[in-house]
């Protein structure tokens, strides 16, 4: 029986959309998971031939949403949480369309299983690269193995909006607020910190790490991460899509990680060391203006 649920969250980025679906389809173990593809109506041309045909070929589940909201973001997850609760999943792994898998290792979705079942604390497990510019913020780290995999416990860090989730949480936590947003909102009191637009919203993500931290939930990151995350992308709000936008000159925006970039990523591993997008993210034909996660070009078209 498949117990993980993959769940690509996405919003007029196809071109993102099938760079995320053809890595995992190329990098993960097909008979061990279910694709849910979560899209807030997407009005991209050829996005609904493209699902259409995922659906048909590779048994891809997609909800289409037909309208888009400010909170459609938290909406979708929560979809996808009643989907996976009604289906029999155990675990849920968010996966933002801004993500590609690097590398094939199909111990990860064993190991997963394993941390859940053996930490009972442990409530979210994340298998991605880290960004370098986020590493003096880390806080306290507690450090344990699984199968020879080391990970590490982020004692001072909430859980998330991706990654492996127990999906038995939201039975505690309930679902996301209905006018939560992905925007905005002050890690300690769910709210923006600057008067304006963004003020008095409640922030999906700090909802979510405050709700598990009152039920005492921690966040695990392994240190053998197989996940990368695009850089210098162009971002939807509301009706536009800004920054460069194209689709990948290669067959991935980045470049999979060779086997000896394999074998450096271990060797951080073995020495109990982060790994980091700047460092093992490379663009494959196309030259980044940043390495930072947002485009940093004011083109917008209207999607």
């Amino acid at each position: 029986m498949k117990s993980i649920l993959f769940n690509i969250l996405t919003c007029n980025r196809l071109f993102y959309l099938k760079n995320c679906l053809d890595s995992i389809i190329n990098f993960v173990d097909l008979d061990r998971i279910k694709i849910l593809v979560c899209d807030n109506n997407t009005v991209e041309k050829g996005c609904d031939v493209y699902l259409d045909e995922m659906s048909s070929k590779y048994n891809v589940e997609v909800k289409k949403f037909t309208d888009r909201t400010r909170n459609e973001l938290y909406r979708a997850m929560n979809w996808a949480v009643k989907y996976a609760r009604k289906q029999g999943f155990d675990i849920i792994n968010f996966i933002q369309d801004d993500y590609q898998y690097m590398f094939r290792n199909d111990a990860h979705l064993d190991e997963a299983q394993k941390v859940f079942s053996l930490h009972k604390h442990i409530g979210q497990i994340n298998c991605n690269l880290a960004w370098r510019r986020k590493k003096d913020g880390v806080g306290k780290l507690k450090h344990f193995s699984i199968d020879g995999t080391n990970y590490v416990i982020l004692c001072n860090k909430r859980m998330v909006d991706n990654g492996f989730t127990r999906v038995a949480i939201y039975k505690k936590t309930g679902p996301y607020p209905v006018d939560a947003v992905s925007w905005g909102g002050d890690l300690n009191k769910g709210f923006d910190k600057h008067p304006g637009r963004y003020a008095g919203v409640e922030n999906g993500e700090v909802w979510f790490g405050r709700e598990c931290h009152k039920r005492r939930y921690k966040r695990a990151m392994s240190l053998f991460p197989n996940i990368g995350m695009m850089f210098d992308c162009a971002y939807v709000r509301g009706q536009l899509r800004i920054g460069k936008y194209f689709s990948p000159p290669s067959r991935f925006y980045l470049k999979p990680l060779s086997e000896s970039r394999i074998d450096d990523l271990r060797k951080r591993h073995d020495s109990k060391k982060f790994s980091f997008i700047e460092d093992f993210c490379e663009a494959h034909g196309w030259h980044p203006d940043t390495s930072g996660k947002h485009s940093l070009s004011k083109k917008h078209t209207k999607v």
